[in-house]
């Protein structure tokens, strides 16, 4: 699946959060805090969206052109690049870095997988 990534997340303080009259003041001190911790655990990281909807956490390496995969057996998913090096014929990709991607990484693919949702691909990684 080809990715399209959309950059770094909003920082905290950009953050807005509308709250009524009647509602706890600290409610809106934990929002901010909790906001601040993700920005500081997410520094060096953007967000990006696959090209199927899918959204993720990946590093700052990572390029529009990048592809998302998920090796059977694998944990997490891994962010892959194309090069122009043939290897039998057949396009190589080196390994950029794993990510992070809500919707993948519970076993859905899998699951996708063995109902013929979907299929595997073979990657040459140098």
């Amino acid at each position: 699946m080809n990715e399209t990534f959309r950059g770094r997340p909003t920082s905290s303080q950009n953050v807005r959060v509308q709250l009524d009259e009647d509602e706890d003041v600290e409610l809106l001190y934990h929002v901010r805090e909790w906001l601040s911790r993700v920005d500081k655990i997410l520094e060096g990281c953007e967000l990006f969206w696959t090209s199927l909807g899918f959204v993720g956490v990946a590093t700052e390496k990572v390029q529009a052109e990048d592809i998302v995969v998920v090796p059977f057996g694998a944990s997490v998913p891994f962010i892959l690049r194309k090069t122009q090096i043939r290897h039998k014929g057949e396009k190589t990709y080196t390994l950029v870095d794993g990510c992070i991607v809500n919707g993948i990484m519970r076993g859905e693919l899998m699951e996708a997988y063995d109902a013929g949702k979907i299929s595997s691909e073979t990657f040459t990684i140098l």
